[in-house]
């Protein structure tokens, strides 16, 4: 049996190896670039490319941190220990509360 695996990198095949190695205890699987693969799995990979890698949320942290680091000046000392993550955090959750307020008011509308 030929399974295709299909890793974005080097590091993860070999972990992806190791992990193999361990559970089954013997080593059935061998790694080799899609450059030495099959005519079959070239093409295979080249009509289901991978799909593309998440991008964390930017936060307003985050981006103080790139704009300062870009600038070659110093983060502020709020930014650097999560100084905004407060404010956003209770920012979402009164807006949670909200619609869950409006929620209620509404379910209590229609079942009167």
């Amino acid at each position: 049996r030929v399974w295709l695996l299909a890793l974005r990198s080097t590091a993860a095949a070999s972990a992806a190896l190791h992990a193999h190695a361990s559970h089954s205890g013997a080593a059935g699987m061998h790694l080799k670039p899609l450059s030495a693969a099959s005519e079959e799995a070239g093409r295979f990979a080249a009509a289901n490319p991978l799909p593309a890698a998440q991008r964390q949320r930017t936060t307003a942290v985050g981006a103080s941190r790139l704009i300062a680091g870009a600038l070659g000046v110093r983060a502020p000392a709020g930014a650097s220990r999560g100084g905004g993550l407060v404010e956003e955090r209770r920012t979402r959750e009164e807006e949670s509360a909200r619609k869950q307020q409006q929620q209620a008011e509404a379910d209590a509308m229609w079942n009167d």
